[in-house]
């Protein structure tokens, strides 16, 4: 069967039990992966051993790291911690809608999952803003700039499999000179855009902006929990460069590395019986995350091991330009699967084995798959039913409120990519020639 067709009857077989949720996300994909691979052609035993395969990838990868993260911030808001990262940020900031975008941002990185961190943060910033109605936009911000920083800035599990593929012999943190401008703009224009969720329904006009109730004067937040707060973060920060530069560890290594770094240092301060609770609490949730985002690792297991990937690849080659090939596989694999990391992880795998990386600069590379990830956020996303959940807004609203904006950021960061290939990365245009082996 043709490979787009067995791609849209999978996606719309997802997309129905999607829509229904009568089977949790895990179940829905692995039916999926055994529907895609049947329709492909593998036998029964092909396709469930791809999937096994693909299972056990995802998680000898990121199992880790996200455990780690996931405990990190875990224990943090059992010590109430959480709120002291938040009092902190707006004591600078004296706007709720710029602190809620701010500190996702930040800890959407080291977390290593934007889902946790929404929702470690969205139960806090519901009692920032009393009015319903205002405290969703604080959720919607939370929610895409979690994501934008987590797309853009290394090491995380979305870009660290496109830098290992894509530029090996590289260290990941020179991209950020790039990528984290770039996502400090995008979060600028998040908290600012988002202005215009807020309408004041007596005048028409935009309400203010609701500020987090300022800490009790006579009570300030000590120095010390500041700092056992930003702990664990300061020494996953602090690890990336002890981990390239003087232990001399590859880019998937550094990942592993710098979690476990940050993990020890927040067990180290928790106090005993928390530091117990919270690792059992935390890996409760690892779990269900973990397993997941490895069945969606499963499923695009079996659309590189059937080689329809790579047909699809050949069939977009002859039709499309060579730059605009990595974005269409992401967008792709993003709207079959709904994880950004399997998309990563699944694009490196399919474009890391032809010559496009060789044409295309890995900066504007990467970009262009990130891009893709963020334009259809819809029903296999776990992250839009989550935000569905937490803001009870129906599918229209969510749809608005968070799958478009992340369309938008998609397309800017396209044409960022696009912007570097014609000014300072230029390619050459034979790569379609060189893909298929003319």
């Amino acid at each position: 069967m043709d490979a787009f067709c067995v791609f849209f009857i999978t996606l719309l077989f997802i997309i129905v039990l999607g829509y229904t949720r009568k089977l949790p996300l895990f179940v829905t994909l692995l039916l999926g992966g055994i529907l895609f691979g049947l329709l492909a052609g593998a036998g029964p035993d092909a396709t469930l051993q791809w999937l096994a395969s693909g299972l056990g990838t995802m998680f000898g990868a990121f199992a880790i790291a996200i455990l780690s993260g996931i405990v990190i911030v875990r224990l943090l808001s059992d010590q109430g911690l959480i709120a002291v990262m938040a009092t902190g940020i707006h004591a600078k900031v004296k706007n709720a809608r710029a602190s809620s975008g701010i500190l996702s941002f930040i800890l959407a990185v080291p977390i290593t999952c934007p889902v946790v961190t929404y929702a470690m943060l969205s139960p806090a910033l519901k009692k920032i803003e009393p009015d319903p109605d205002r405290s969703k936009v604080l959720l919607y911000v939370a929610a895409v700039c979690g994501i934008v920083s987590y797309i853009l800035i290394f090491p995380t599990p979305v870009t660290q499999p496109l830098v290992t593929a894509f530029a090996p012999q590289t260290f990941g943190g020179t991209f950020d000179l790039v990528t984290i401008p770039l996502a400090l703009c995008l979060l600028c224009v998040v908290i600012a855009a988002a202005g215009r969720w807020i309408p004041d329904h007596r005048t028409g006009a935009e309400a203010p902006v609701a500020s987090i109730p300022e800490p009790d004067e006579h009570a300030p937040v000590p120095l010390s929990l500041h700092l056992r707060a930003w702990a664990p973060f300061i020494a996953i920060v602090a690890a990336i460069p002890v981990g390239h530069f003087v232990l001399g560890l590859s880019h998937a290594a550094i990942l592993q590395f710098i979690m476990l770094v940050g993990l020890l240092v927040a067990l180290v301060l928790a106090p005993p019986k928390i530091r117990f609770e919270g690792f059992a609490g935390g890996i409760t949730t690892a779990g269900m995350v973990v397993f997941d985002i490895c069945a969606a690792g499963a499923i695009g297991t079996v659309m590189v091991k059937s080689g329809l990937a790579k047909s699809a690849l050949a069939t977009l080659i002859p039709v499309l330009p060579d730059i605009l090939i990595p974005f269409i596989i992401a967008v792709i694999l993003a709207t079959a699967q709904g994880s950004r990391i399997v998309t990563a992880v699944v694009s490196a795998q399919v474009l890391g084995a032809t010559a496009l990386v060789q044409e295309i600069n890995p900066l504007p590379m990467i970009l262009m798959v990130v891009a893709g990830t963020c334009l259809f956020c819809h029903v296999t996303d776990p992250f839009f039913h989550l935000v569905k959940k937490t803001t009870g807004d129906d599918t229209r609203t969510v749809l608005r409120n968070y799958t478009i904006p992340l369309a938008c950021i998609g397309i800017a960061l396209y044409i960022v990519a696009l912007f570097l290939v014609a000014t300072f990365f230029p390619y050459h245009e034979d790569a379609a020639l060189s893909l298929m082996g003319m």
